[in-house]
């Protein structure tokens, strides 16, 4: 039995939408509508993080979604899922994925298109 509370996962599941990231832990206070303290501690005990570090990752999720399903630059795959500067997402990229963005958008258009069909035109 699910015993997280529903105003939780309600509020952690349309973190997932676009302009909710953009809009990052602001949005999740205000939809978790409870205290700031209240929603620290339900985060810790129920996904075992912080708001922001839950905000962090579900950015960097959207982000390695993006890079490997646009051709957005990196810059504005920055903007879109709620990072005020792009070195700041590439650094924390890194931290959690072990690469650059751009090596990461490079790695999983190679693993989707085999690279004897890796052309130019198709980059």
């Amino acid at each position: 039995m699910d015993r997280r509370p529903g105003w939780l996962v309600t509020a952690c599941a349309a973190m997932s939408r676009e302009e909710n990231l953009r809009d990052g832990l602001a949005r999740l206070q205000s939809m978790a509508a409870v205290s700031p303290g209240h929603l620290a501690r339900s985060m810790r005990a129920h996904y075992g993080c912080t708001p922001v570090a839950f905000v962090a990752a579900r950015r960097l999720e959207h982000a390695a979604l993006l890079l490997t399903t646009t051709t957005d630059g990196i810059g504005r795959i920055a903007q879109r899922s709620g990072f005020s500067g792009q070195s700041y997402f590439a650094r924390l990229f890194h931290d959690k994925y072990g690469m650059t963005p751009r090596a990461y958008r490079d790695a999983t258009r190679r693993a989707v298109v085999p690279a004897a069909l890796d052309t130019q035109d198709i980059k």
